[in-house]
């Protein structure tokens, strides 16, 4: 009930490219809401239990690949489904680990989402903007993030809300080409398994 596959093999076709089976894509959402994602959510949670301030994000942008890597990592994935228990793969389609640092600094090639270079250029431009902010902040940042536009000096760039981590609305900035914004009550169920089934419990 919290990963169907219709999902990924529906509307989310510009996140989860058919190349891959939804059964792929739902186990690559499964595991990155259970080792990354919730265990975020959890982090937060605990930092702002102590009296600390925190702000919470999900990148869900998948990192680009050239077509022959592509391939590479389709032919990667066949030979691993052959394997009597599967494996691992890295780097893997989707929005991995580190997807976000090809998004950091300028690098066209690796920011032309879907053959669309401007998306990718905005998104660089709001994560550096964002990164600018905390840096100038220097840790006094009571206020919210997108209340330090002051800051920016060579960035211009509009950025959506992003307000501090609040446990009553489990608020995250999710991060994605074109359509970056602030989720309220962000993979709520989804976390809320997983915190009721640690890793150590199975």
């Amino acid at each position: 009930q919290l990963y169907p596959l219709s999902i990924f093999s529906d509307y989310a076709t510009r996140l989860f490219p058919q190349d891959w089976t939804p059964a792929y894509w739902a186990a690559r959402v499964m595991f990155g809401d259970r080792d990354f994602t919730c265990a975020m959510r959890r982090t937060v949670r605990q930092w702002r239990k102590h009296g600390g301030t925190a702000f919470w994000f999900s990148w869900t942008q998948p990192q680009v690949f050239h077509q022959a890597t592509l391939e590479a990592l389709r032919n990667s994935s066949d030979e691993k489904d052959a394997m009597p228990y599967g494996g691992s793969c890295y780097p893997c389609p989707g929005a991995g680990h580190g997807a976000d640092l090809d998004f950091l600094f300028d690098n066209p090639s690796k920011v032309d989402v879907r053959g669309k270079l401007v998306q990718g250029n905005k998104l660089t431009d709001r994560l550096q903007a964002f990164y600018v902010n905390f840096a100038w902040a220097e840790g006094d940042i009571d206020l919210d993030v997108q209340q330090q536009d002051s800051f920016l000096q060579d960035i211009s760039v509009s950025l959506p809300d992003w307000h501090k981590y609040r446990k009553s609305t489990d608020n995250c900035m999710r991060f994605e080409a074109g359509v970056s914004q602030e989720v309220k009550n962000y993979r709520g169920q989804e976390c809320d398994f997983w915190d009721a089934h640690p890793k150590k419990a199975r």
